[in-house]
């Protein structure tokens, strides 16, 4: 309340209210989850999703192709640092996937 924020009650929300979106989920079915039917890629056409999880590789290609068939884009964005790094404002993420995509965020 005190930023003017709302909470989103669901993630299709979520992806409604933004035009880049940042995963950071614990494993490979919560990151799957967020793109599973009725989630973060209901419309989600022209949205950009930054995932940054440290997920399987497996996962970030299937999340790469759940979003290309919904007309999204993604990258793997990896974190290489940690919670101190974060509060120091030195934190680091480690981008993959399509070059196109990732100069079109950068």
């Amino acid at each position: 309340a005190e930023l003017g924020c709302a909470a989103p009650a669901a993630l299709p929300d979520v992806t409604a209210a933004a035009d880049v979106i940042f995963t950071v989920v614990t494993d490979d079915a919560a990151q799957l989850a967020l793109f599973a039917e009725g989630g973060l890629l209901a419309g989600a056409r022209g949205k950009y999703f930054i995932n940054c999880a440290t997920v399987s590789p497996s996962v970030h290609r299937e999340i790469e192709e759940r979003c290309a068939v919904a007309g999204a884009h993604a990258l793997e964005a990896c974190m290489a640092s940690s919670i101190p790094q974060a509060l120091a404002g030195t934190l680091y993420l480690m981008a993959g996937g399509q070059r196109e995509v990732f100069d079109r965020l950068r």
